[in-house]
């Protein structure tokens, strides 16, 4: 399910921002809520220096439901964040339907690797989504 969770700063908020989502596992808009709140205390449970506490300020469902079959369902490959002195921080991940790789920077913007970004991957298959 393709949602949006609009955050800010618990304390001296006023620009609240978006965090784009595409969780496959997810099914319903509460599921989202809960995973969405869960997200945002687990971030403010590991702050770290100069980091600052966040707020959810609502989820908005922003795409139709048939939708979610084309997206890809994103896994997390490596056990620990890579600190990049060029790329900074980020996560591997790896689509578990078709097998295309990405980084995901933050909490949300997943980058798909040089070698996917012809336009053919911008979504899985169909068929590949239906063997899975």
């Amino acid at each position: 399910m393709k949602f949006t969770m609009v955050v800010d700063y618990l304390k001296n908020g006023g620009n609240p921002w978006d965090e784009h989502e595409n969780r496959s596992e997810i099914k319903s808009e509460e599921e989202a809520n809960e995973w969405s709140a869960r997200c945002i205390q687990r971030f403010n449970d590991t702050l770290r220096p100069g980091e600052r506490e966040r707020v959810l300020v609502r989820v908005v469902f922003d795409h139709p439901e048939n939708q979610e079959l084309q997206q890809h369902s994103w896994e997390k490959t490596n056990l620990y964040t890579v600190l990049d002195p060029r790329l900074g921080l980020y996560d591997t991940l790896a689509c578990t339907s078709c097998g295309i790789t990405a980084k995901r920077y933050g909490m949300s913007h997943i980058k798909i690797d040089s070698k996917y970004r012809a336009k053919a991957y911008k979504q899985c298959p169909p068929a590949v989504k239906n063997k899975a």
